[in-house]
């Protein structure tokens, strides 16, 4: 599996194990307990936008159209 660091991707991300509904899942740095997840809104997904392409296709999409998925969550400055 390919671990992005977090600033790739995850604008907030957080230990796995305390992490809030409605959270992403997708582990983006770290190992065993100290595993961080994405944390980016997600709804009722497991991952958000952006993570659930890397999980089901293998290939990250562009770096545009994550930014733009991003700041469409209103997750940028």
């Amino acid at each position: 599996m390919t671990i992005h660091r977090p600033s790739d991707i995850a604008a907030r991300p957080r230990p796995w194990l305390n992490r809030r509904p409605g959270e992403c899942a997708f582990p983006v740095a770290g190992h065993g307990p100290e595993t961080l997840s994405c944390c980016n809104p997600c709804g009722s997904e497991t991952y958000c936008p952006a993570h659930r392409r890397i999980a089901h296709r293998g290939r990250p999409a562009p770096v545009e159209q994550l930014l733009a998925e991003l700041a469409g969550l209103g997750l940028l400055g």
